[in-house]
């Protein structure tokens, strides 16, 4: 692992949340795979170099990775349902999403086709009035944390589908726990246009992951750059 001394694309270093300031550091390791021991790499590179008060955020992709929960897209086989709802799904620049015949599949076989017609239904509904995002808050956030296959994606996962970690508040308290220091960590799911934070402990630790993460420093594409360490001044 390699701790950057600055975010990505000129993104700033220094954040102010409150009355604290913060030092924002990507972490560049190596790309993550089934069972590599995410929390023992995060916890060896930085246990030594944190200290109280300090936040890392770490991208719900890699725990993913790390928790096989990674699919090869010539095992995905889309269904009539699949292709027929992705033809009415909004595409955007920060991702591929349920847009992809693939992904929709796997979203279907993760919550279930009742919970993707419902949140279907309710986005038809409500998109002609300016409501986005309806989808997803109906389907819940298994089906939000899908990431489909793009050639923007580092390798192998740009041809694979990326479903979303097990139990990810749990994951990153048992790791925040085993820290020498009185850190925060939290796994978020972050792009060019926004970011959430996967079962937050409190509305309070949600609101600053968001502030020092709001503008993807991590990065959009292969930086390999899978956790943010966010050093207290």
């Amino acid at each position: 692992m390699t701790i950057l001394q600055a975010p990505h694309n000129n993104k700033p270093l220094k954040i102010k949340y409150g009355d604290l300031f913060y030092e924002r550091h990507p972490i560049k390791t190596k790309v993550i795979m089934p069972n590599d021991g995410l929390a023992n790499i995060i916890f060896d590179e930085l246990n030594s170099h944190t200290k109280d008060g300090d936040v890392i955020l770490v991208a719900e992709s890699a725990l993913s990775a790390d928790q096989d929960r990674a699919i090869p897209i010539e095992k995905i086989h889309p269904g009539w349902l699949a292709n027929t709802l992705t033809k009415y799904m909004t595409k955007t620049d920060a991702g591929i999403g349920a847009s992809d015949p693939l992904t929709m599949q796997v979203v279907i076989d993760e919550v279930g086709y009742l919970r993707v017609l419902l949140g279907a239904f309710i986005a038809g509904i409500t998109k002609p009035f300016g409501i986005k995002g309806m989808f997803y808050r109906i389907a819940g956030e298994q089906a939000r944390g899908v990431d489909g296959p793009a050639d923007y994606v580092i390798p192998p996962y740009n041809k694979q589908v990326v479903r979303a970690p097990k139990n990810p508040g749990k994951w990153a308290l048992d790791l925040q726990n085993r820290f020498k220091a009185k850190v925060k960590i939290m796994v978020m799911d972050a792009n060019d246009l926004g970011i959430n934070i996967l079962e937050p402990t409190s509305n309070k630790d949600e609101d600053l992951g968001k502030a020092l993460a709001f503008d993807n420093p991590l990065g959009q594409s292969d930086e390999s750059t899978p956790v943010l360490w966010c050093k207290r001044l």
